[in-house]
């Protein structure tokens, strides 16, 4: 018998079933390995229904990290058709079961007894669903049996954690951790954020290879698809307003940047500090991806010279001068796109107790935009090869680069170091400390490094969490961010929780 049904099918079946004065049920989620917990469950809920729906959440919307859901949409129901207790499935293009409530209209919807508590669950999402059950006239329910974690099984089963990251948590108390982090995210901080640098605009241009031109020696490609996304400071803006109550973020205001700034950025969270130039346009950056393999095959810059030409440095030091001290933390994104010019840099120098830079080269200003041009800040932070860079040499382990070269990483009271895969490194008065990556595989980096940078800011300013604490939430942010493509979905920073609790159980 074939369990699977459209969700619109569903709609018509429960009508009909209602009418009859029969019950249905319905539990939304990922099972990804089935366990007795879950028999269990199908059979407390079957007590008060006649028949259970099941709502399947497909591939894409599996928000428990790189390398879920373990088995695919079409095996997940295949296994669940095989079970009597579920009468129907249908598959969920949505995290929450919100959208496919108010559809298929059950009398019962229903969750584990971990949501007996209500509160503990950070996304909000159950408070979404309930209330969309209750408009269609239906109850929430919570089950009675005891909770089994098919993540749990997995995480002992496939053993994905390496092993120094094992080392790394041994001394960190999870439940507590969970704890405080639960807090942060319910608590937004109340202190006074600038933000300044150079906002970037990524296209994603999905071609399809036709393959070489029978008359030239280029490659010949079909267009399939354009993505547009917020990135550079739009991206770290975006992330801070999470966090914080009072973001001020500086940009530049012309009929050719406002179209970007209305598309990205949430007015209503975010204070934009428009400085009218009619010339300075957002940097842009196109890149041409193969949509069947997802590689990368070249990348178009435009306006990276454009903060040079019209001398856009002296209207943000103006700026900072006249501003600096109404700010609790001045937060810069150095891209090394002349933005942060010398100016920017003097008077950044001068304020540095409050000042977080993130400095970065690229393919247009490599080996010329380096760290050295700071003298102090609170934090900063910079990838193995800036660090490389400003040190002059490629070739020593980066744990002896950070000792032979104590004098300059002084000056600032945190120092970062950031090295994709091979995890991070950082450097405080009080320690050395080495934090490894969290996941393994990833999609897109684009942006992983502003990431971990943001979040970093927003955990250090609350000082409630240990570096050790910190560097491990900002690798679980940066390393799902880096299974995503592009900046998308990036303000859904509660789904972190969800991820830190995974890597904790």
């Amino acid at each position: 018998m074939n369990k699977l049904f459209l969700k619109e099918e569903l709609a018509k079946i429960t009508k009909k079933f209602k009418k009859d004065k029969k019950i249905v049920a319905m539990l939304h989620g990922v099972f990804d390995v089935l366990h007795v917990g879950h028999i269990r469950y199908f059979e407390d809920i079957k007590k008060y229904a006649d028949k259970l729906i099941i709502s399947l959440t497909d591939d894409e919307f599996v928000n428990k990290g790189p390398g879920r859901p373990l088995f695919k949409i079409n095996e997940r129901v295949e296994m669940l058709s095989k079970i009597d207790l579920v009468d129907f499935i249908t598959i969920s293009k949505s995290e929450t079961a919100e959208k496919i409530i108010k559809i298929i209209k059950p009398n019962i919807y229903a969750k584990g007894n971990d949501y007996k508590n209500k509160k503990s669950d950070i996304t909000k999402n159950i408070y979404k669903e309930i209330n969309a059950v209750k408009s269609v006239g239906g109850k929430f329910i919570t089950s009675n049996t005891p909770m089994y974690s098919s993540t749990k099984i997995i995480n002992n089963d496939t053993d994905y954690l390496s092993d120094s990251l094992k080392e790394y948590l041994k001394d960190i108390k999870s439940e507590k951790l969970k704890t405080k982090f639960s807090l942060f995210l319910k608590n937004r901080n109340n202190k006074k954020i600038l933000v300044i640098g150079e906002p970037i605009i990524d296209i994603y241009n999905y071609v399809q290879i036709q393959g070489k031109s029978s008359k030239n020696n280029i490659l010949s490609s079909k267009h399939i698809s354009t993505s547009v996304y917020g990135g550079g400071t739009i991206l770290v803006a975006n992330i801070l307003k999470e966090f914080s109550n009072k973001i001020d973020f500086v940009t530049f205001e012309n009929s050719y940047n406002n179209k970007y700034i209305k598309k990205f950025l949430d007015k209503k969270k975010i204070n934009i500090k428009k400085i009218f130039n009619n010339n300075y346009k957002y940097i842009i950056k196109k890149r041409f991806i193969d949509k069947y393999s997802k590689n990368r095959l070249y990348q178009i810059n435009y306006n990276d010279e454009h903060s040079i030409i019209n001398n856009a440095g002296s209207s943000i030091n103006d700026y900072l001068l006249k501003n600096h001290k109404k700010y609790d933390h001045v937060i810069v994104f150095d891209f090394g796109h002349n933005l942060i010019n010398s100016q920017v840099v003097k008077t950044l120098n001068k304020i540095n107790k409050k000042t977080f830079i993130n400095c970065q080269s690229n393919s247009s200003n490599f080996g010329f935009n380096l760290v050295n041009k700071y003298s102090a800040a609170n934090t900063i932070s910079m990838d193995e090869q800036e660090f490389r860079l400003s040190v002059q040499d490629k070739n020593k382990s980066v744990e002896d680069l950070i000792k032979s070269n104590k004098n300059f990483i002084k000056k600032f009271k945190n120092f970062i170091i950031t090295m994709g895969k091979n995890g991070c490194y950082h450097i405080s008065k009080s320690s050395i400390l080495f934090s490894p990556t969290i996941y393994s595989t990833f999609k897109d980096t684009t942006g992983s490094g502003d990431v971990f940078f943001s979040i970093y800011i927003a955990l250090k300013i609350s000082k409630k969490f240990t570096n050790k604490e910190i560097c491990l939430i900002c690798h679980i942010a940066a390393g799902l961010h880096a299974n995503k493509i592009g900046n998308d979905k990036i303000s859904d920073i509660r789904s972190l929780y969800k991820a830190l609790d995974l890597i904790l159980k």
